[in-house]
């Protein structure tokens, strides 16, 4: 059973992502982490969180805050699937040509 923290904070000087590249993930159950995260590093980060199911929270100044998802991040059907969904439920949503820069 993996150790369960609620929160964490790491400051880690530019070494954020070697840190969290081979981070055991499974081995705690981590609700809250907040990382100074340095500009050249911002999504190679993000790319590991999501990867480990959590989602960016805030950008506080110079520290990202990622939060445990408890459900997948991408459904059961699969990615391509959620993809597609996400870009039909876009495009219906999304204000008709027309109505662009129309005021009210």
């Amino acid at each position: 059973r993996p150790a369960t923290v609620d929160y964490m904070s790491v400051d880690a000087e530019a070494a954020e992502v070697e840190i969290f590249r081979d981070f055991p993930f499974a081995d705690f159950d981590i609700s809250v982490i907040s990382v100074e995260v340095q500009a050249h590093n911002y999504y190679e980060l993000d790319t590991i969180f999501v990867t480990a199911g959590y989602a960016k929270l805030a950008v506080l100044g110079g520290d990202h805050v990622y939060a445990k998802l408890r459900r997948p991040l991408v459904p059961p059907q699969g990615a391509a699937e959620w993809q597609r969904t996400i870009a039909r439920d876009f495009h219906a949503h999304a204000p008709a040509r027309s109505e662009i820069g129309r005021s009210q």
